[in-house]
């Protein structure tokens, strides 16, 4: 049976949920699946059932739970170093395993193997400009940004094809992350959010409601995901504004603890979730949303037509991006890190929830995605590298 090589970026959880969609959709056609990745990823694959090699581990710096650029730039040389390990693990990865195709999610290094190996290469891939918050809107810095992602989308470029799990523009949600690079202009293809929806009679969200014992009109969902140390703060904020909510709504929260308990726990006004077993049904249920900037997050919200209050981990300029495309285009609001206060928290829910303009612009964006098949498209784009 042939062998689909999958490595994913193993930092939180987007890349490899995503992917494992796609590993799903392949093994409904017959290959056998192999992922590789580190961290929460990995963990996180093993638990959904994959078999997954840990390779050596690369990221940002992190700082208090925000991205740190001093951090980053001191650790530069290691991060190098891990890169070129990374590389080298993933060609005796290839070498031993012998795969049909390589289809990885946001991992740079597995595509530079595939190509020394000769192997065709498909990548997913939702960021190539790496924006400086802190450097502003200077000319220095913005040729600096725009000159970084043309070598890297160089780079890049030596897949196949490069997947855009998003739409079109102008919806495209990492428009600030991934639009204008000459370099990979020939290989990108818009396939949609790689989002499996799902449908649930009314009888089964009714009784999911009183499940929790929601008896007000106002439901927020929040998923609070992203990379250990960032998630715990937003999570305090989010409880801290449901207990001062006076019952204005109703809050479900998981707090994305890869592991953790399955059962909520009642804190206050909200329900908490360390490890939330029914995300699709909550999104379902829920009238809006709150998360973080991660592109799968927003994704997955709009897919169920919701629209979003958006908090991007400090610094982050690929969440900060995301989080302002989607205040563009109506169908949420996007709160800045360092003004993620308790007050402020409230008055967006109360903004969101009264004006349907949100949720309009967010069920427009559901029925574009749908018309897409994200999931379909991208697994076609896959199995056509093999003919």
């Amino acid at each position: 049976m042939a062998l689909a090589y999958l490595p994913a970026f193993g930092s939180g959880l987007g890349h490899v949920s995503r992917l494992s969609i796609i590993a799903r959709e392949l093994q409904l056609n017959g290959f056998d699946v192999r992922f590789s990745s580190f961290g929460e990823g990995a963990k996180y694959l093993r638990e959904v059932g994959f078999e997954c090699d840990t390779c050596p581990e690369m990221d940002v710096g992190l700082t208090d739970g925000k991205v740190s650029l001093k951090k980053t730039t001191l650790g530069f040389p290691s991060m190098m170093a891990s890169f070129a390990k990374q590389v080298r693990f993933e060609m005796k990865n290839m070498a031993a395993l012998k795969p049909k195709v390589v289809c990885n999610d946001s991992r740079l290094s597995s595509v530079i193997a595939a190509s020394r190996k000769h192997i065709p290469c498909i990548t997913m891939l939702n960021q190539i400009r790496i924006r400086m918050p802190e450097s502003g809107l200077s000319r220095v810095s913005s040729i600096g940004e725009e000159t970084m992602a043309e070598l890297l989308g160089r780079a890049w470029a030596l897949s196949k094809e490069i997947l855009v799990p998003d739409l079109a523009p102008p919806y495209t949600i990492c428009e600030k992350s991934i639009s204008d690079i000459s370099s990979i202009s020939k290989k990108v293809n818009y396939v949609g959010f790689i989002v499996k929806k799902k449908e649930f009679k009314n009888s089964e969200l009714a009784k999911l409601r009183s499940t929790f014992g929601i008896n007000c009109s106002k439901v927020f969902f929040a998923q609070i995901s992203g990379p250990a140390g960032t998630r715990e703060g937003a999570v305090r904020k989010v409880i801290e504004a449901s207990k001062r909510a006076n019952g204005d709504f109703s809050l479900i929260i998981s707090g994305g603890v890869v592991g953790g308990k399955t059962e909520p726990m009642k804190i206050g006004n909200s329900w908490y979730f360390e490890w939330c077993p029914i995300r699709d049904e909550l999104f379902a249920l829920a009238d809006y949303s709150i998360g973080r900037g991660g592109h799968s997050t927003i994704a997955q919200s709009l897919c169920y037509g919701k629209p979003m209050i958006i908090i991007p981990i400090e610094k982050h300029s690929e969440q900060i991006g995301n989080g302002s495309k989607v205040s563009e285009l109506g169908a949420g609001i996007c709160i800045k890190a360092e003004d993620l206060k308790t007050k402020t928290l409230l008055e967006s829910a109360e903004q969101i929830s009264s004006d349907d303009k949100y949720t309009k612009s967010a069920r427009k964006i559901a029925e574009i995605a749908e018309n897409y098949n994200g999931p379909l498209n991208a697994t076609k784009a896959v199995l056509s590298t093999c003919d």
